[in-house]
């Protein structure tokens, strides 16, 4: 079974590193984290994808308590994590080039959208 051995903060660079019980460690950044923490992605009725986080690059990790099996962070803007179980973490850690590029694709399209739209005045 997989677990998470221990953790690692490297505040100064804002990468958490995260070591599991079969050796495989990781560095991954708390934007990331953050970005992809088991809260963020609840995915919300109606809705086919989770709410889009933003803006949360020099995001910071307040508070953190892992054991074997999960990890909870309480990131510096008062978001809750939830727990990171250690299956979903290192999927995180293993997959993170991919999820970080799907999530830039997103915050594009997002913007596009946004610089795109086309204000509606009303006048009398």
């Amino acid at each position: 079974m997989l677990t998470i051995s221990n953790i690692k903060q490297h505040c100064f660079s804002y990468l958490l590193e995260v070591h599991f019980s079969d050796g495989y460690r990781q560095l991954i950044g708390y934007e990331m984290l953050r970005v992809y923490s088991p809260n963020a992605t609840v995915v919300p009725q109606g809705l086919n994808k989770p709410p889009l986080v933003t803006a949360k690059a020099y995001v910071k990790i307040f508070k953190s308590q892992f054991n074997e099996s999960q990890l909870d962070i309480l990131f510096d803007d008062g978001h809750q994590s939830g727990s990171y179980s250690a299956g979903y973490l290192r999927h995180i850690c293993e997959e993170q080039d991919q999820l970080w590029s799907d999530y830039l694709a997103r915050v594009s399209y997002a913007k596009q959208l946004k610089d795109n739209a086309i204000s509606l005045a009303i006048s009398d």
